[in-house]
Protein backbone atom coordinates (compact mmCIF):
# COMPACT_ATOMS: atom_id res chain seq x y z
CA UNK A 1 0.00 0.00 0.00
CA UNK A 2 1.28 3.45 -0.57
CA UNK A 3 0.65 6.53 1.96
CA UNK A 4 -1.01 8.82 -0.48
CA UNK A 5 -3.71 11.20 0.43
CA UNK A 6 -5.12 9.28 4.03
CA UNK A 7 -7.62 12.91 4.39
CA UNK A 8 -10.76 10.61 4.03
CA UNK A 9 -10.37 8.71 6.82
CA UNK A 10 -11.30 11.75 8.99
CA UNK A 11 -14.66 12.99 6.75
CA UNK A 12 -18.03 12.69 7.62
CA UNK A 13 -18.92 8.94 7.59
CA UNK A 14 -21.69 9.77 5.31
CA UNK A 15 -19.22 11.16 2.52
CA UNK A 16 -18.61 9.32 -0.55
CA UNK A 17 -15.00 9.72 0.01
CA UNK A 18 -14.84 7.85 3.39
CA UNK A 19 -17.28 5.15 1.96
CA UNK A 20 -15.07 4.73 -1.02
CA UNK A 21 -11.60 5.34 1.41
CA UNK A 22 -12.91 2.45 3.66
CA UNK A 23 -14.08 -0.35 1.03
CA UNK A 24 -10.14 0.34 -0.31
CA UNK A 25 -8.81 0.25 3.10
CA UNK A 26 -10.43 -3.12 3.89
CA UNK A 27 -9.49 -4.56 0.23
CA UNK A 28 -6.11 -4.12 0.40
CA UNK A 29 -5.86 -5.18 4.77
CA UNK A 30 -7.09 -8.17 4.33
CA UNK A 31 -5.19 -8.90 1.08
CA UNK A 32 -1.72 -7.98 2.96
CA UNK A 33 -2.24 -8.31 6.66
CA UNK A 34 -4.78 -10.58 7.63
CA UNK A 35 -5.11 -13.97 9.52
CA UNK A 36 -7.19 -16.16 8.35
CA UNK A 37 -10.39 -14.06 7.68
CA UNK A 38 -9.87 -11.13 10.36
CA UNK A 39 -8.08 -8.11 10.68
CA UNK A 40 -6.82 -5.99 12.86
CA UNK A 41 -9.31 -3.50 13.68
CA UNK A 42 -8.26 0.39 13.46
CA UNK A 43 -11.01 1.87 15.08
CA UNK A 44 -10.58 4.57 17.19
CA UNK A 45 -12.48 2.29 20.40
CA UNK A 46 -9.92 -1.08 19.60
CA UNK A 47 -7.12 0.81 18.33
CA UNK A 48 -5.42 -2.20 16.36
CA UNK A 49 -5.68 -4.56 19.24
CA UNK A 50 -8.44 -7.09 18.36
CA UNK A 51 -9.08 -9.03 15.27
CA UNK A 52 -12.01 -9.02 13.42
CA UNK A 53 -14.09 -10.14 10.44
CA UNK A 54 -14.05 -7.75 7.94
CA UNK A 55 -18.35 -6.96 8.18
CA UNK A 56 -17.74 -6.38 11.87
CA UNK A 57 -14.32 -4.22 11.44
CA UNK A 58 -16.32 -2.35 8.81
CA UNK A 59 -19.35 -1.46 11.02
CA UNK A 60 -16.67 -0.05 13.55
CA UNK A 61 -15.14 2.12 10.96
CA UNK A 62 -18.36 3.31 10.27
CA UNK A 63 -19.77 3.39 13.96
CA UNK A 64 -16.31 4.60 15.70
CA UNK A 65 -14.21 6.33 12.99
CA UNK A 66 -10.43 5.24 12.63
CA UNK A 67 -8.17 6.00 15.42
CA UNK A 68 -6.56 9.00 15.32
CA UNK A 69 -2.96 9.82 13.79
CA UNK A 70 -3.46 5.94 12.31
CA UNK A 71 -2.01 7.51 8.93
CA UNK A 72 0.55 4.92 8.02
CA UNK A 73 -0.90 1.34 8.27
CA UNK A 74 1.89 -0.68 9.73
CA UNK A 75 -0.62 -3.16 10.55
CA UNK A 76 -2.47 -3.42 7.44
CA UNK A 77 0.17 -3.88 4.92
CA UNK A 78 2.74 -1.31 5.78
CA UNK A 79 6.10 -1.83 7.37
CA UNK A 80 5.39 -4.28 10.02
CA UNK A 81 3.28 -7.58 8.93
CA UNK A 82 0.19 -8.13 11.64
CA UNK A 83 0.72 -11.74 11.28
CA UNK A 84 3.76 -11.08 13.00
CA UNK A 85 1.93 -9.71 16.01
CA UNK A 86 0.05 -11.90 18.84
CA UNK A 87 -3.73 -12.84 17.63
CA UNK A 88 -6.11 -11.89 19.84
CA UNK A 89 -9.79 -12.13 18.56
CA UNK A 90 -12.97 -10.78 19.26
CA UNK A 91 -13.71 -13.90 21.01
CA UNK A 92 -11.03 -13.62 23.01
CA UNK A 93 -8.59 -16.60 21.77
CA UNK A 94 -4.85 -15.84 21.55
CA UNK A 95 -1.95 -17.59 20.01
CA UNK A 96 1.39 -16.35 18.39
CA UNK A 97 1.09 -16.53 14.39
CA UNK A 98 4.86 -17.96 12.95
CA UNK A 99 7.43 -14.87 12.24
CA UNK A 100 9.08 -12.27 14.45
CA UNK A 101 8.26 -13.77 17.86
CA UNK A 102 9.40 -17.23 16.94
CA UNK A 103 13.18 -16.96 18.41
CA UNK A 104 12.73 -14.69 20.60
CA UNK A 105 11.50 -16.11 24.37
CA UNK A 106 11.04 -14.50 27.89
CA UNK A 107 12.58 -15.34 30.54
CA UNK A 108 9.14 -14.85 33.29
CA UNK A 109 11.28 -16.21 36.31
CA UNK A 110 14.52 -14.24 35.63
CA UNK A 111 12.11 -10.92 35.94
CA UNK A 112 10.22 -12.04 38.74
CA UNK A 113 13.45 -12.88 40.78
CA UNK A 114 14.75 -9.07 39.80
CA UNK A 115 11.80 -7.40 40.80
CA UNK A 116 10.76 -9.38 43.93
CA UNK A 117 14.46 -10.27 45.08
CA UNK A 118 14.62 -7.76 48.19
CA UNK A 119 10.56 -8.88 49.25
CA UNK A 120 10.48 -11.04 52.58
CA UNK A 121 8.44 -14.14 52.63
CA UNK A 122 5.30 -13.98 55.10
Amino acid sequence: MDIGDRSWMYLSRSANEYENGVKDFLNKAFERASLGNEILCPCRLYFNRYWHYRDVVEDHLFGHIFAPNYTQWVFHGEGISSTNIPHQSHEGHEGVSQGLFDDKHDDIDKLLHDTFRNVEDD
